[in-house]
């Protein structure tokens, strides 16, 4: 008898050979299976049946009707391919799992005869779980045929598709390899629908898009304004090429959108032809103000009368209105004229400006130096002989221009009146200071001499007493101190007398 553990190894090596036959036959039409008898669960064995029809004789020969009946049979039973792939698996299967104590305690009762029963029975639950699945295989590729002829349906509806997807995906499980390719049909079709969908919405949209433009297209036709109207409708005309396909309701949305654009375009017509004949009136009114304008401007020099008879006929042009065509050309000789009689004023102006400028810059040097002379109190003879000629030369200049010539006197004459003013201020000041420095030297002097007379007297006292050729020399110190008195005393009175003044 075989151990359990060589029991477990032949059963997964049985299993392994069923899986590489099943991949090897997946997708391809599997036979019917019949049996002429079915048991339910617990029911004693039945007597043997025939075999599957044509199939390999090494896969289902030796197995007991009991262990065909013991696997769902779906085309025997009515149980759909789900059901089938549901069912339990085989006792050969179910022993494999059992653990490993329990299998060997019921090896030792198993015959040799009923463990080849089993492993029969395990092969026949497979065949039939293959041909279950090929059978759901063939039921879905038929879902997603039936999902394939609603696309094309002239009546198309997304829902009704989906609702057919919906069905496919709950049909259950067709095996690996077969459910691969459906799974890729199904995402084709999903991806097909969801195109056409989207192609329907998006001419939906386009329709409405050309709705929205038809309505601006009629509100522009009864517009007089003809050249932004138009500029407007040459946009409309690019958006309406750019909105795409409007499917069935495209020729009618056409229609009514360029019945709008005509109208507007015909109304445009009539308004320029009108336009044509008040713009020949218009240019002969020009052209004589162009020539008005030339008598007037060639060889003037009386630039203030010219300039006011200009822009007289100026405002004469602007009253008479586009000539339409030829507008720019008629303003462009009028234009011609004004300018050559302003760049002959301009050229005038710019001669007598240069003059100016040369008298502008010789009268800011005479206020900058006459400032000069204010800020740092030059009261000089010199400096004062100079503040009085500046107003001679100030008038020799001449005229600067009103503006700058306002500007520069008003400097020039406050530098002048700050000058005098500051002048006779520090006059007065200076005089102060000498008559305080010379009334301080009399003081000075006046002790000088006191003090001189003081040493007179202790001289005279120590002659007294002194020998005849001291009393010589003391003599002597006494009238230099005499002569300095007098020479002080003369000083005094010199400095006083100039006080008195």
């Amino acid at each position: 008898m075989e151990t359990t553990q060589e029991m477990m190894e032949t059963t997964t090596h049985e299993t392994d050979n069923r899986e590489m036959t099943a991949q090897e036959t997946a997708g391809q039409p599997a036979e019917a299976v019949t049996e002429e008898a079915t048991e339910q669960a617990g029911e004693a064995p039945a007597p043997e049946v025939s075999e599957i029809s044509e199939a390999p004789a090494q896969e289902v020969g030796g197995a007991s009707a009991q262990e065909v009946s013991e696997a769902p049979a779906q085309e025997a039973g009515g149980a759909s391919a789900q059901e089938v792939s549901e069912a339990p698996a085989p006792e050969a299967a179910e022993g494999a799992e059992a653990p490993a104590e329990q299998e060997a305690a019921e090896s030792s009762n198993d015959s040799p005869e009923e463990s080849v029963d089993e492993k029969k029975a395990a092969e026949k639950a497979a065949i039939r779980e293959d041909i279950a699945r090929e059978k759901l295989a063939r039921e879905k590729r038929a879902i997603l045929r039936e999902a394939r002829e609603a696309l094309r349906a002239d009546e198309y509806d997304p829902d009704a598709i989906a609702a057919i997807l919906d069905r496919f995906d709950k049909a259950g499980d067709a095996g690996e390899m077969a459910e691969a390719e459906l799974a890729r049909q199904r995402e084709e079709i999903v991806q097909r629908n969801e195109a056409k969908k989207n192609r329907i919405a998006e001419r939906a949209g386009n329709a409405e898009k050309k709705r929205g433009l038809i309505a601006i297209a009629k509100e522009l036709a009864d517009s007089e304004d003809w050249k932004g109207t138009s500029a407007k409708f040459k946009t409309l005309m690019e958006d309406w090429r750019k909105a795409g396909n409007a499917g069935e309701e495209g020729d009618s949305l056409w229609e009514e959108f360029n019945a709008a654009r005509q109208a507007f375009f015909a109304r445009q017509r009539a308004h320029y032809d009108e336009l044509d004949s008040r713009n020949a009136e218009r240019r002969q009114e020009k052209e004589k103000l162009i020539a008005a304008a030339k008598e007037a401007a060639e060889d003037s020099t009386d630039w203030k009368k010219t300039h006011e008879k200009l822009e007289e006929i100026f405002a004469s042009w602007k009253q008479v209105g586009s000539a339409g065509r030829d507008d720019e050309r008629l303003w462009r000789d009028f234009q011609n004229v004004r300018n050559a009689f302003y760049e002959r004023r301009t050229a005038a102006r710019n001669e007598q400006e240069q003059i100016f400028k040369v008298r502008r810059e010789d009268k800011e040097a005479l206020v900058a130096q006459a400032e000069r002379f204010v800020s740092t109190r030059d009261y000089s003879p010199k400096a004062m002989e100079r503040m009085r000629e500046m107003g001679g030369d100030w008038k020799d200049i001449g005229f600067c221009g009103r503006k700058q010539e306002n500007e520069l006197w008003e400097r020039f004459h406050t530098a002048q009146d700050t000058y005098w003013k500051g002048r006779r201020a520090a006059s007065e000041q200076r005089h102060e200071e000498w008559a305080e420095k010379t009334r301080g030297a009399i003081e000075r002097r006046t002790d000088r001499v006191a003090r001189l007379k003081d040493n007179i007297d202790n001289l005279k006292e120590r002659a007294e007493t002194a020998g005849e050729e001291k009393k010589a020399q003391i003599a002597g110190w006494i009238e230099e101190n005499e002569e300095q008195i007098k020479t002080l005393e003369a000083e005094i009175a010199r400095m006083t007398a100039e006080l008195e003044k």
